[in-house]
């Protein structure tokens, strides 16, 4: 995907209810407005992004997610398993008082690679001070043992891109050149419209916010 995510809830400060555990990303007219990603660092060879080497990074995703499933689904296009590797937890939600995701599916209960139970602990060890909701998909350097991206707006186009000299022989181009800024637009309509959108309406906490939000998706 394309443009920057941090516009979608620049605006909303994240806070922790500490009743619940839960991160609030309700706004005070009752509307949903989506957390921002805090690990946002681009694949690629310039200065300050991250190196794209092969076996370095693991992608945590889970089946019940939307946003990711459109990682997996491109990392396997490309053929990228490969030089990434992946892991997966539970579509259920474990029941520890947070929202977050657990490896209950591993043996052990334990993902096999990094050895967490759940995807908080890799965040947390990643940013003691992270609050925020854990989220998938993310990449975790397993070298370093920190989260490194889970910019799902944005990690497909990396896949796409900077990942380009492990895609498998003759790999679709999923993202022309020529295309790219119509590409771009259309995403970024679709993002906040529909994918997005789904959310607003399912989160919304007022009649008005769900009302305007069910307008707009449909």
């Amino acid at each position: 995907m394309a443009n920057n995510d941090q516009q979608i809830s620049c605006e909303v400060k994240i806070s922790t209810n500490k009743s619940n555990n839960k991160p609030e990303e309700i706004s005070k007219d009752g509307s949903f407005q989506r957390q921002v990603n805090q690990f946002t660092t681009p694949f690629g060879a310039g200065e300050g992004e991250l190196p794209v080497e092969s076996g370095r990074y693991r992608l945590l995703w889970c089946p019940a997610c939307p946003w990711a499933h459109r990682s997996v689904i491109v990392r396997r296009i490309l053929g990228l398993e490969e030089a990434i590797s992946l892991g997966t937890v539970s579509p259920f939600r474990p029941r520890v008082g947070r929202v977050d995701w657990e490896f209950s599916l591993d043996e052990g209960k334990v993902d096999s690679v990094l050895g967490i139970r759940y995807i908080s602990e890799i965040y947390k060890e990643t940013d003691p001070n992270f609050d925020g909701r854990p989220t998938v998909p993310v990449m975790v350097d397993v070298k370093e043992r920190v989260v490194v991206n889970n910019d799902y707006f944005k990690l497909t186009n990396y896949f796409e891109t900077a990942w380009a000299p492990f895609h498998k022989e003759n790999a679709p181009d999923l993202y022309p050149e020529e295309l790219r800024n119509e590409i771009d637009r259309l995403n970024e309509k679709i993002f906040h419209n529909v994918n997005n959108g789904v959310y607003k309406c399912g989160f919304a906490e007022s009649q008005e916010s769900y009302e305007e939000s069910y307008s707009v998706l449909f």
